[in-house]
């Protein structure tokens, strides 16, 4: 896949970069193909941003919620995911992913609520509750 064809998010991403997905380690072209199966594979894509970008040096840390709609189960989820990576000479060279995989699964099954919009690890209206904040 040419990145003509891909999200402009991958023209950030250097050629020889290391990507950390869920336990998969990709390198640029897997990961352009990844894109291009999310898009095929889902509908209604929307990325919700943190309002908080930490850069160190060339470290960075940030979060964002992954929110699609199923082509095939016409289901929603949406996962908050934390970001880190570190960028050399305008480009991403390093990124890794931190996400909870089940969380997508328990919404399918109408197990956990989609929150979507609102940038945490768990959905807000379970994790986010008077009664477990200190």
């Amino acid at each position: 896949m040419g990145e003509r064809r891909c999200p402009g998010v991958c023209r950030g991403i250097a050629r020889g970069a290391a990507v950390r997905l869920s336990g998969a380690r990709l390198n640029k072209t897997q990961l352009l193909e990844l894109f291009l199966q999310y898009r095929q594979q889902k509908r209604d894509i929307k990325i919700y941003l943190w309002d908080q970008f930490f850069v160190v040096g060339e470290e960075f840390f940030t979060a964002y919620q992954f929110a699609a709609t199923d082509r095939t189960l016409g289901k929603r989820q949406a996962v908050g995911t934390g970001v880190m990576g570190r960028i050399k000479d305008g480009k991403i060279v390093l990124l890794k992913e931190y996400f909870d995989n089940e969380i997508a699964q328990q919404q399918y099954a109408g197990k956990l609520p989609l929150d979507e919009g609102v940038v945490t690890p768990w959905p807000s209206s379970i994790w986010l509750r008077p009664e477990t904040i200190d």
